[in-house]
């Protein structure tokens, strides 16, 4: 439902950007929390490694916006606004977890 969307887009945009932007960043840097970032939601060699590319290249941007506005309400609203069209996009049957190879038969 429309509401569940909402809910999950909010809580791991929120619990995301918490443990990313707020800890990890924050203790070891921009770049090795968007590294992490990257690898937890698409390691190498699996079929979501794009997802991993995608996330790393996101994390870089959120982490710039915490670090520009030095708080983390930018970057958990952008990746709320994210993860809202891209879990809309999945329930609707228009977003694929498989890449094209992965399709083949």
């Amino acid at each position: 439902s429309h509401k569940e969307v909402l809910i999950l887009a909010l809580a791991s945009g929120i619990g995301e950007e918490l443990l990313f932007r707020g800890a990890i960043q924050e203790s070891l840097g921009l770049i090795w929390a968007s590294i992490i970032f990257g690898l937890l939601h698409g390691l190498p060699g699996t079929r979501l490694a794009h997802w991993g590319i995608f996330a790393f290249i996101v994390g870089l941007f959120f982490g710039v916006l915490q670090e520009q506005s030095q708080s983390l309400l930018p970057p958990i609203i952008a990746h709320f606004g994210i993860n809202y069209i891209n879990i809309k996009r999945i329930v609707r049957g228009d977003l694929y977890l498989e890449t094209p190879a992965d399709t083949k038969s």
